[in-house]
């Protein structure tokens, strides 16, 4: 037919068979997966630059490319686990590699950074100090963060479709394998990392150790006793008597703020121009009333646009979207749309089974409801009658070659009246029902004569009864109603409850069913609406629970619980201004938006608790901000350019999952490092006390290390002082 098709002006050829949508999507899996490679190299680079320097000790470039690979083998051990216990892989599990990876990069950038800040505060802590403190801190933000990301994963698991169903899984097994390896194969690397640093040896080539400089400082660590903090205490020397007073009015002057500022080795501020601006213009700039006003206002816009979004979606998932690009079944879509979808509209069937319909009733019971059928508002009579149906066609031909096998039952043609408006013919009227003690007698002469197409309409059994059967008919044209498939699929169903309970009540299950293929998207739409209402329910109760275990304060619960639903909330105000359809897609980045808006808002949301700073909570609001906004602004900003393959996939569904993911970020940042910040610094919870801190954070907040420090100072040189009165008391005696 294809070759014949250049010869036909008006002809268009395009096919579709039962297996096409699930060979298609095979397909796309297969073509995309060099993205994914792509995205990781590019996660690589990204890392490489953000985390090098130019010294060639000092830099991790190791340690990123080792941070990227670890969160890789997450994936891949995900995968395998999952795929262990039988849950198949589809074209939505591509998506899930490029939101490890985000959140993945996001940990390595946290947890460095926050060492960064510990070692530059508190320059004499030993190394294993400092990574204690550093996974007491930051590393308890991690772990709640990836549990409540997992939580959000694994309650997308109870969805009814199952696509969703399987994307959760997939997603819940790579976090769970992400915060397993990222809090131990991750932080070995690392202490591998600056042991090397500690030991002068170069990156890359850790075999060769960097020649001496002179102007570098000795390695001092473990050469004094540690405090109960961890911070090396030295004794009193003449230094300390007579410069004592000195450097307790040097630290006396030091605030918060200064404090969190990033020092080198050498004593010189060692701080990136993200964090400096930070520190210097945006968290200050956050304190002003006007700006919070602001920030309240356009988030308060947004989210009322958002409310109405909600109320004027488009739903449907096009079948050509399941497909690459240059697949046959763009052609099909593309047709379907132009032709049956606006003119004619779909088939359908009618199927039994388990009914023997030799009996004169069960005929009638089987032409009966294709007559309820024929009377649905998605039913077109006039198209449906032009159908094959094989009971109408061999009670004719019985009509014909055995007249004296009619017998009566009340048989009759539901065609009937249908076609005479349109066409002015009426189709074969029926007169009665099929004798049935002749039926399959009759029935087998009939398929002998008519040839093997009456046979894919009836199945008989080893036993000689039907076992199947089905007829066709049409539903109406669609037309751009995008919500007709969840009205129609209602309908449909309603139409199956009544078919079944007023002629097949008295069997133990249901004898009728309708289906066609549109029918399984037309399902999920229908159930969309309310599966998302529970999931989302479901995620921020889930969520919040997990953060009230673990950071045990209501209100920072609460807060971050409310965050979670504005990530979730924003993207259905990004569908609507896009034009993107609400669908199974979409879902899922719901579900992934969840566990994003999380990774987000936790980290400041734990610092802000943390911290004592000035006292205020505007105060505490720009340390924890400075000391958390860059390494989340800058893993943000990784997993958005990470995510850009994703744009040139051969599949509608995965870029438009670009542009939600994308969307999902971008909220997820501004809610995380601005909304929250503002509503922090108007109603968030009091700092932890000392006990409490040291349980959920295992080391006391800067400030008290300041205080300790300066206690310590003073104490020295008090100690002094009595020292030297004591020698000139006995030296007056004398």
């Amino acid at each position: 037919m294809k070759e014949l098709l250049p010869e036909q002006q008006y002809m268009t050829f395009t096919w579709i068979t039962g297996s096409s949508v699930g060979e298609e999507i095979g397909s796309s899996v297969a073509k995309d997966f060099p993205l994914v490679i792509i995205a990781i190299i590019i996660f690589i680079i990204v890392s490489i630059l953000l985390m090098s320097k130019w010294d060639s000790v000092k830099t991790r470039t190791t340690l990123a490319v080792g941070g990227v690979l670890v969160t890789c083998l997450s994936i891949v051990t995900g995968y395998g686990l999952t795929m262990l216990f039988g849950i198949p892989f589809t074209v939505l599990q591509q998506t899930t590699p490029f939101i490890i990876l985000g959140m993945g990069v996001d940990v390595i950038f946290v947890l460095v950074k926050s060492y960064e800040i510990i070692i530059a505060r508190q320059p004499g802590m030993t190394l294993a100090a400092a990574m204690y403190k550093m996974m007491s801190t930051a590393g308890v933000s991690v772990q709640v963060t990836l549990l409540a990301s997992a939580v959000a994963f694994a309650l997308g698991a109870t969805a009814t479709l199952n696509s969703v169903k399987w994307f959760a899984i997939y997603a819940t097994m790579c976090t769970v394998m992400l915060g397993v390896l990222m809090c131990t194969l991750f932080i070995a690397m690392f202490v591998y990392t600056e042991k090397r640093i500690e030991a002068r040896y170069k990156d890359c080539i850790c075999c060769s150790p960097c020649k001496s400089d002179p102007e570098a400082p000795a390695v001092s660590h473990n050469t004094a006793p540690m405090d109960t903090h961890g911070v090396q205490v030295f004794p009193p020397t003449a230094n300390h008597m007579s410069n004592g007073m000195d450097v307790n009015r040097k630290l006396s002057k030091l605030s918060s703020s200064d404090m969190s500022a990033n020092v080198a080795d050498d004593g010189e501020v060692d701080e990136n121009w993200l964090k400096s601006i930070v520190r210097t213009y945006y968290a200050p700039a956050l304190t002003k009333w006007y700006v919070k006003v602001i920030v309240i206002l356009l988030f308060g816009a947004y989210m009322g646009l958002c409310f109405y979004a909600t109320t004027d979606l488009t739903y449907g998932q096009p079948l050509g979207d399941l497909a690459p690009d240059d697949s046959y079944l763009k052609k099909y879509s593309e047709m379907m749309d132009s032709t049956y979808d606006q003119q004619v509209g779909g088939p359908a069937g009618v199927y039994f089974t388990g009914v023997d319909i030799s009996p004169t009733y069960q005929q009638y019971n089987a032409l009966a409801t294709l007559n309820l059928a024929l009377q649905n508002e998605f039913v077109n009579a006039s198209t449906s009658v032009l159908l094959y149906n094989w009971l109408i066609s061999f009670n004719q031909w019985v009509a014909k070659t055995q007249p004296s096998a009619i017998v009566g039952g009340g048989c009759y043609n539901p065609y009937i009246g249908k076609l005479d408006v349109y066409l002015g013919v009426d189709p074969f009227n029926i007169t009665g029902c099929v004798d049935e003690d002749q039926f399959y007698t009759l029935l087998s002469s009939w398929q002998a004569t008519v040839g093997s197409n009456s046979q894919n309409f009836i199945k008989v059994n080893e036993l000689g009864y039907t076992s199947s059967f089905y007829y066709s008919i049409m539903h109406t044209a669609p037309s751009d109603d995008d919500k007709y498939g969840m009205e129609l699929i209602k309908s449909i169903r309603h139409l199956e409850d009544n078919m079944n309970g007023e002629y097949y009540k008295g069997y133990k299950h249901e004898s009728l069913f309708m289906w066609s293929n549109q029918y399984l998207f037309y399902e999920g739409d229908a159930i969309l609406p309310s599966m998302a209402l529970e999931y989302f329910i479901l995620a921020i109760i889930g969520v919040g629970v997990i953060i009230l275990l673990m950071l045990v304060n209501p209100l920072t619960s609460l807060l971050m619980m409310c965050a979670v639903g504005m990530v979730s909330l924003f993207l259905f105000g990004e569908l609507w201004v896009l034009g993107i359809r609400f669908n199974q897609v979409s879902i899922i980045n719901m579900i992934m938006a969840t566990g994003l808006a999380t990774d987000y808002s936790v980290y400041f949301a734990q610092k802000f608790m943390m911290c004592s700073a000035d006292g205020t909570r505007n105060g505490r609001m720009k340390t924890a901000l400075t000391d958390t906004g860059s390494a989340v602004l800058l893993g943000g900003i990784t997993a958005m350019v990470g995510s850009i393959p994703m744009a040139f996939s051969s599949s509608i569904i995965i870029r438009t999952f670009f542009k939600l993911l994308l969307g999902t970020i971008i909220f997820a940042l501004l809610i995380g490092l601005m909304f929250m910040p503002v509503i922090f610094s108007l109603i968030g919870p009091p700092p932890l006390k000392t006990a409490i801190a040291m349980q959920i954070g295992g080391a006391p907040d800067d400030d008290e290390i300041l205080k300790h420090q300066n206690t310590d100072t003073t104490s020295h040189t008090d100690a002094s002082t009595s020292h030297l009165d004591s020698i000139k008391v006995q030296a007056s005696s004398k």
